[in-house]
């Protein structure tokens, strides 16, 4: 693994660590979600119908859980009760699982304990009738990279090529075999998966506090991260949610009152992370690749 991807992933597990601490003091935001055309989802034709009795398991990293948004819940993972799982659950009323945690990665998902947090599959029971997931972009040092690229003068902002390449081809076989477990585990269950939203877009902005290189590495391993998504979404026949799609006007550079997600100035949230009108935004996808 190449030098910068470890300095970002030391200052990405530090980060994290300190994410519960400061969640607490973050303000909240009552936005309403924006205007947005719906994405492009798989499979949307007809409603899913999810059943009496059933649960719904959201599995995922920070980007699900929703550190800095109010109100934190208790534990190590700085997630969130308005995170897009919770609001999900609330709308469509169902059981829900939260098990998304800050930092995870998908052999945290499978069978790898993250701290004292038990793999995350441990949810996902026969009983079981969604679940949603936006997890891997730890595995490809995407949310390290994110961070260490707004620090001043970029410092651990640089990737190896070779090792990026190697890593995002793993994250597709992970990402099929996680899918392929929670089909084993929940035969009955209806799988969406949640991409990563936009966090550069298309013309960049101060609020980024990225220089034009690490605009470049972070927003293309943010586009791959995508790619990879899309891939597996179509490989494996699961729903998918895309607020990557539409989420070119919503990034860092967007007015507060259309920011889906933050750059290194984050009231209410966690830097370069989804704000709570970003999860209200992805809670409103997942209902549209439900077909509700």
């Amino acid at each position: 693994m190449g030098a910068g991807i470890r300095t970002c992933r030391r200052s990405t597990l530090f980060a994290l660590a300190a994410i519960a601490t400061v969640a607490t003091a973050c303000a909240g935001s009552g936005s309403k979600p924006a205007s947005s055309a719906p994405t492009t989802a798989a499979h949307t034709s007809t409603a899913v119908k999810l059943g009496s009795g059933g649960t719904y398991a959201a599995v995922g990293s920070s980007y699900a859980a929703g550190p800095g948004i109010p109100s934190q819940l208790p534990g190590t993972c700085a997630r969130s009760d308005h995170n897009y799982p919770h609001l999900v659950a609330a709308a469509l009323h169902l059981d829900l699982t939260d098990v998304s945690c800050s930092g995870a990665t998908t052999a945290n998902a499978v069978d790898t304990p993250q701290g004292t947090n038990p793999p995350q599959l441990d949810a996902v029971t026969a009983r079981t009738t969604l679940v949603t997931m936006t997890i891997g972009g730890n595995d490809v040092g995407y949310i390290a990279t994110a961070l260490a690229c707004g620090q001043p003068h970029g410092s651990g902002c640089s990737a190896d090529p070779a090792t990026l390449d190697r890593e995002f081809t793993e994250l597709h076989g992970s990402l099929t075999s996680l899918i392929a477990d929670v089909r084993a585990k929940a035969p009955s269950a209806t799988i969406v998966l949640v991409t990563y939203p936009r966090l550069v877009p298309t013309n960049a902005c101060p609020a980024l506090s990225y220089t034009p290189a690490g605009t470049a590495l972070v927003g293309s391993m943010g586009q791959r991260l995508q790619q990879v998504f899309v891939a597996v979404a179509k490989d494996t026949g699961v729903r998918l949610a895309d607020p990557y799609a539409v989420g070119d006007g919503h990034g860092p550079c967007a007015p507060a009152s259309a920011r889906w997600i933050d750059g290194k100035v984050a009231p209410g949230a966690f830097p370069y992370h989804p704000t709570a009108l970003g999860h209200l935004e992805m809670a409103r996808l997942v209902e549209h690749a439900l077909g509700h």
